[in-house]
Protein backbone atom coordinates (compact mmCIF):
# COMPACT_ATOMS: atom_id res chain seq x y z
CA UNK A 1 0.00 0.00 0.00
CA UNK A 2 1.26 3.40 -0.58
CA UNK A 3 1.97 6.41 1.65
CA UNK A 4 1.79 9.51 1.64
CA UNK A 5 3.92 12.39 3.19
CA UNK A 6 0.43 13.12 5.67
CA UNK A 7 0.76 9.36 6.89
CA UNK A 8 4.45 9.02 7.71
CA UNK A 9 6.26 11.01 10.46
CA UNK A 10 9.77 9.91 11.38
CA UNK A 11 10.86 11.67 14.38
CA UNK A 12 14.93 12.39 15.00
CA UNK A 13 14.19 11.64 18.88
CA UNK A 14 11.74 8.78 18.83
CA UNK A 15 13.96 5.74 20.68
CA UNK A 16 16.17 3.28 19.03
CA UNK A 17 15.37 0.10 17.96
CA UNK A 18 17.51 -2.72 19.75
CA UNK A 19 17.30 -4.45 16.38
CA UNK A 20 18.15 -1.62 14.06
CA UNK A 21 21.09 -0.29 16.25
CA UNK A 22 22.13 -4.02 16.10
CA UNK A 23 21.84 -3.70 11.79
CA UNK A 24 23.63 -0.74 12.22
CA UNK A 25 26.40 -1.80 14.24
CA UNK A 26 26.80 -5.12 11.67
CA UNK A 27 26.90 -2.96 8.39
CA UNK A 28 29.95 -0.93 9.80
CA UNK A 29 31.57 -4.40 10.87
CA UNK A 30 30.55 -5.64 7.63
CA UNK A 31 31.83 -3.35 5.60
CA UNK A 32 35.29 -4.26 3.38
CA UNK A 33 38.88 -2.41 3.92
CA UNK A 34 38.85 -0.96 0.52
CA UNK A 35 42.41 -0.49 -0.76
CA UNK A 36 42.05 2.29 -2.67
CA UNK A 37 45.52 2.86 -3.85
CA UNK A 38 44.92 -0.17 -6.23
CA UNK A 39 41.16 0.54 -7.31
CA UNK A 40 42.25 4.54 -8.05
CA UNK A 41 45.14 3.15 -9.87
CA UNK A 42 43.01 0.94 -11.73
CA UNK A 43 40.32 3.20 -12.49
CA UNK A 44 40.30 6.99 -11.40
CA UNK A 45 36.93 7.25 -11.98
CA UNK A 46 35.90 5.04 -9.08
CA UNK A 47 34.01 7.14 -6.26
CA UNK A 48 32.76 4.88 -4.21
CA UNK A 49 32.21 1.04 -2.44
CA UNK A 50 28.98 0.11 -1.41
CA UNK A 51 28.09 -2.52 0.78
CA UNK A 52 24.96 -3.67 1.92
CA UNK A 53 25.03 -6.53 4.37
CA UNK A 54 23.29 -9.61 4.06
CA UNK A 55 23.01 -9.20 0.42
CA UNK A 56 25.21 -9.64 -2.37
CA UNK A 57 25.78 -6.16 -2.75
CA UNK A 58 29.31 -4.95 -2.41
CA UNK A 59 30.83 -3.15 -5.13
CA UNK A 60 32.94 -0.23 -6.55
CA UNK A 61 30.98 2.44 -7.63
CA UNK A 62 32.25 4.90 -10.38
CA UNK A 63 31.32 8.68 -12.00
CA UNK A 64 29.73 8.23 -14.63
CA UNK A 65 31.71 10.86 -17.10
CA UNK A 66 29.95 13.97 -18.49
CA UNK A 67 30.53 13.77 -22.37
CA UNK A 68 29.49 9.63 -21.84
CA UNK A 69 27.09 9.55 -19.44
CA UNK A 70 25.89 5.73 -20.19
CA UNK A 71 29.54 4.53 -20.35
CA UNK A 72 29.36 2.42 -17.48
CA UNK A 73 25.76 0.99 -18.31
CA UNK A 74 27.74 -1.78 -20.36
CA UNK A 75 31.62 -1.33 -19.21
CA UNK A 76 32.84 -2.98 -16.37
CA UNK A 77 34.89 -0.95 -13.70
CA UNK A 78 37.80 -1.37 -15.20
CA UNK A 79 36.61 0.20 -18.20
CA UNK A 80 36.13 -2.75 -20.19
CA UNK A 81 32.93 -3.59 -22.13
CA UNK A 82 30.91 -6.01 -20.45
CA UNK A 83 26.92 -6.21 -20.78
CA UNK A 84 26.93 -5.83 -17.24
CA UNK A 85 27.99 -2.93 -17.09
CA UNK A 86 28.80 -1.90 -13.13
CA UNK A 87 27.24 0.40 -10.68
CA UNK A 88 27.63 4.35 -11.46
CA UNK A 89 26.47 7.74 -9.93
CA UNK A 90 24.70 9.67 -12.66
CA UNK A 91 26.83 12.06 -14.67
CA UNK A 92 23.77 15.05 -14.07
CA UNK A 93 24.84 14.41 -9.89
CA UNK A 94 26.65 18.15 -10.07
CA UNK A 95 28.75 17.18 -7.06
CA UNK A 96 28.94 13.41 -7.40
CA UNK A 97 28.37 11.59 -4.63
CA UNK A 98 28.70 14.33 -2.63
CA UNK A 99 25.41 16.22 -4.16
CA UNK A 100 22.02 16.56 -2.72
CA UNK A 101 20.82 14.04 -4.29
CA UNK A 102 22.95 10.75 -5.52
CA UNK A 103 21.66 9.06 -8.15
CA UNK A 104 23.35 5.81 -8.37
CA UNK A 105 22.76 2.80 -11.27
CA UNK A 106 23.06 -0.84 -11.27
CA UNK A 107 21.54 -3.91 -13.93
CA UNK A 108 19.80 -6.31 -11.88
CA UNK A 109 21.34 -9.15 -13.17
CA UNK A 110 19.85 -12.36 -11.29
CA UNK A 111 21.13 -15.61 -12.22
CA UNK A 112 24.21 -14.64 -13.41
CA UNK A 113 27.89 -14.89 -11.31
CA UNK A 114 27.49 -11.30 -10.42
CA UNK A 115 24.09 -9.69 -9.68
CA UNK A 116 24.73 -6.36 -9.28
CA UNK A 117 22.24 -4.35 -7.68
CA UNK A 118 19.43 -7.31 -8.32
CA UNK A 119 19.03 -7.46 -4.26
CA UNK A 120 17.59 -3.97 -4.69
CA UNK A 121 14.14 -5.09 -6.43
CA UNK A 122 13.17 -6.92 -3.35
CA UNK A 123 13.20 -3.69 -1.12
CA UNK A 124 9.30 -3.02 -2.15
CA UNK A 125 8.66 -6.40 0.50
CA UNK A 126 8.71 -4.52 3.65
CA UNK A 127 10.38 -7.37 5.88
CA UNK A 128 13.03 -8.08 3.26
CA UNK A 129 13.83 -3.49 3.77
CA UNK A 130 13.85 -3.49 6.99
CA UNK A 131 15.90 -6.55 7.45
CA UNK A 132 18.55 -4.79 4.47
CA UNK A 133 17.70 -1.19 6.20
CA UNK A 134 21.63 0.17 6.31
CA UNK A 135 24.14 0.50 4.06
CA UNK A 136 27.68 1.57 3.88
CA UNK A 137 29.02 3.65 1.39
CA UNK A 138 32.82 4.60 1.73
CA UNK A 139 34.72 7.04 -0.42
CA UNK A 140 38.52 7.58 -0.54
CA UNK A 141 37.56 10.20 2.78
CA UNK A 142 34.92 8.63 4.83
CA UNK A 143 32.73 5.98 5.59
CA UNK A 144 28.83 7.11 5.23
CA UNK A 145 26.16 4.93 7.21
CA UNK A 146 22.58 5.19 4.57
CA UNK A 147 19.27 4.27 6.01
CA UNK A 148 16.63 3.02 4.05
CA UNK A 149 13.40 4.51 4.11
CA UNK A 150 11.38 3.80 1.02
CA UNK A 151 10.86 1.96 -2.21
CA UNK A 152 8.93 2.41 -5.72
CA UNK A 153 7.84 1.09 -8.83
CA UNK A 154 7.89 2.65 -11.36
CA UNK A 155 8.11 2.55 -15.34
CA UNK A 156 11.34 2.71 -17.08
CA UNK A 157 10.49 5.92 -19.36
CA UNK A 158 9.13 7.60 -15.85
CA UNK A 159 10.81 11.08 -15.00
CA UNK A 160 10.60 10.37 -11.10
CA UNK A 161 14.69 10.54 -11.37
CA UNK A 162 16.25 13.84 -10.98
CA UNK A 163 19.28 15.14 -9.60
CA UNK A 164 19.15 19.11 -9.96
CA UNK A 165 16.84 21.42 -7.58
CA UNK A 166 16.88 25.37 -7.61
CA UNK A 167 16.47 25.40 -3.73
CA UNK A 168 15.94 23.42 -0.76
CA UNK A 169 12.58 23.75 -0.87
CA UNK A 170 12.59 22.14 -4.41
CA UNK A 171 14.84 19.55 -3.25
CA UNK A 172 11.77 19.08 -0.04
CA UNK A 173 9.04 19.03 -1.96
CA UNK A 174 11.11 16.39 -4.63
CA UNK A 175 11.60 14.01 -1.38
CA UNK A 176 7.96 14.21 -0.84
CA UNK A 177 6.82 13.49 -4.19
CA UNK A 178 9.08 10.02 -3.87
CA UNK A 179 7.41 9.74 -0.70
CA UNK A 180 3.87 10.05 -1.98
CA UNK A 181 4.89 7.34 -5.00
CA UNK A 182 6.85 5.12 -3.35
CA UNK A 183 4.99 1.31 -2.47
CA UNK A 184 6.80 1.15 0.76
CA UNK A 185 7.75 3.05 3.48
CA UNK A 186 9.28 2.60 6.80
CA UNK A 187 7.56 3.26 9.52
CA UNK A 188 9.57 5.98 11.68
CA UNK A 189 12.41 6.29 8.61
CA UNK A 190 13.86 9.46 8.36
CA UNK A 191 12.67 10.60 4.42
CA UNK A 192 12.60 14.71 4.76
CA UNK A 193 16.16 15.72 6.07
CA UNK A 194 20.38 14.98 4.92
CA UNK A 195 21.45 13.81 1.88
CA UNK A 196 19.52 11.54 -0.30
CA UNK A 197 20.36 8.79 -2.43
CA UNK A 198 18.16 7.02 -5.03
CA UNK A 199 19.06 3.47 -5.91
CA UNK A 200 18.01 2.20 -9.39
CA UNK A 201 17.93 -0.83 -11.21
CA UNK A 202 15.62 -3.14 -13.14
CA UNK A 203 13.02 -5.25 -11.90
CA UNK A 204 10.41 -7.18 -13.14
CA UNK A 205 7.03 -7.47 -11.37
CA UNK A 206 4.30 -5.25 -12.96
CA UNK A 207 5.33 -3.63 -15.99
CA UNK A 208 6.82 -4.39 -19.55
CA UNK A 209 9.83 -1.53 -18.99
CA UNK A 210 10.42 -1.80 -15.43
CA UNK A 211 12.83 -0.19 -12.67
CA UNK A 212 12.72 -0.01 -8.67
CA UNK A 213 13.74 2.78 -6.81
CA UNK A 214 15.08 2.75 -3.70
CA UNK A 215 15.20 5.29 -0.98
CA UNK A 216 18.32 6.48 1.75
CA UNK A 217 19.21 8.89 3.61
CA UNK A 218 22.82 9.25 4.91
CA UNK A 219 25.04 12.18 6.56
CA UNK A 220 25.46 15.65 4.79
CA UNK A 221 28.44 15.61 2.49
Amino acid sequence: MQQRAADVHADPDMDADPKDEARRDTALEERPEVDWDYWLDENPQIVAWLTVPGTDIDCPVVQAPADNPEFYLHHDIFGTWNYAGCPYVDASCPKGVDSPCVLIYGHNLTGEPETMFADFAQYVDEDYAREHARMVLQTQDETRELTVWGAAVVEGTSPLNRTAFESEADLTDYRGLLLSRANMVLDGAAWDRDTLYVFCTCSYSTYRNERTLVFATGPPA
